[in-house]
């Protein structure tokens, strides 16, 4: 069998299997007034998506820039994550930076390395904090509201808190600072 074969046969079973592989950049933008609906994701890379739901599972080792997105099923994260007044109702993992404005977490998120939440809510925050060098971060601002708990595993850690953003549970293993 010659490349070209090979390459036709990989291209025919990932169509068939609903499976998008991204290596570089990928870049998805939907119609005004419609979404376009993915199966499950891996990205390597970039990959960039708006307007969009992703029924499966996604993968990212890289960069991911979302706007209004649904992820449906977890999204696991090695690399960093923009998200804008997106959804989250699984968990989300991430080792890596997510930046989220406008967005909500309807399940965990598990983080080691830096989160901000600006104007978003979540059920709960777990800080992996597995990084010995740099202690993660976790920053909230302006109307981000955290329902649940924020836990921080191994080392005690620090919750940053700015304009009126809420925490409704309990910071285990940590304090909260205040800054206005």
């Amino acid at each position: 069998m010659n490349m070209f074969s090979y390459k036709k046969i990989m291209i025919s079973v990932l169509c068939f299997s609903w499976i998008a592989l991204s290596f570089a950049k990928t870049s998805v933008q939907s119609t005004p007034g419609r979404k376009t609906i993915l199966g499950p994701v891996e990205v390597c890379g970039y990959g960039q998506y708006k307007n969009s739901v992703f029924e499966q599972r996604v993968n990212v080792n890289g960069k991911l820039d979302v706007i209004e997105v649904e992820f449906r099923k977890a999204i696991s994260v090695n690399g960093s994550v923009l998200a804008k007044n997106s959804i989250f109702f699984e968990t989300v993992d991430v080792n890596g930076s997510m930046e989220a404005i406008g967005s909500h977490f309807e399940n965990t998120i598990t983080f080691d390395g830096k989160l901000s939440l600006e104007n978003s809510s979540a059920k709960e925050i777990i800080v992996a904090n597995h990084n010995k060098k740099n202690q993660s971060t976790l920053i909230l601002k302006g109307a981000t509201v955290v329902v649940g708990d924020i836990i921080f595993e191994g080392e005690p850690g620090t919750v940053e808190t700015k304009k009126g953003a809420k925490i409704l549970g309990a910071v285990k293993n940590g304090k909260i600072i205040t800054k206005r």
